[in-house]
């Protein structure tokens, strides 16, 4: 006589199914924190830029000095024109601010490009406000490489400096 002993091991359908659902809801939660929060990084970011941007503007008009943003490859700082060269300030306010790596600043002033990726360490600024704390028309855009900006922030005729969504 043969003894056949037919010993199946394995998973039902319904395990399978259960196991895959939660490995998909645990993924489409993940998902979803690391775009919250890039969103909150980019608000954050352009709101920041722009009270540097109005700081800088009062600043000059304080001062009665001409002060500028230099932009780097990953930061940005604020300077001022002393005895006919660019300073950059001590200040906490207007230290050098990181630009996150993820995203992509683009500026215009009087409607022609500006580089804001230099890898060179020039202070020469690419926005600057004159003494009487104006700046020339000037639009940025603040977005994610390979995506729609999401954020604009640009100087109005009556120096009022506006963030807009996008």
């Amino acid at each position: 006589m043969r003894a056949s002993s037919l010993s199946i091991a394995g998973y039902t359908l319904i395990e399978v199914l259960v196991v895959l659902f939660i490995m998909g809801l645990v993924t489409g939660i993940a998902i979803l924190k690391i775009s919250y929060h890039t969103d909150r990084a980019i608000t954050a970011f352009s709101n920041e830029l722009a009270q540097v941007l109005i700081l800088t503007e009062e600043r000059a008009l304080l001062e009665s000095k001409t002060l500028g943003i230099v932009w780097h490859n990953h930061d940005y700082q604020v300077v001022r024109l002393s005895l006919d060269k660019w300073q950059p300030f001590n200040d906490r306010y207007f230290q050098t601010h990181d630009i996150p790596n993820t995203l992509l600043i683009t500026l215009s002033v009087n409607r022609h490009p500006v580089n804001t990726h230099a890898s060179d360490r020039t202070n020469e600024p690419s926005l600057a406000t004159s003494a009487d704390g104006a700046y020339p028309p000037f639009v940025i855009y603040i977005g994610q490489h390979n995506k729609k900006p999401c954020y604009k922030i640009t100087n109005q005729t009556n120096g009022r400096i506006v963030t807009t969504k996008l």
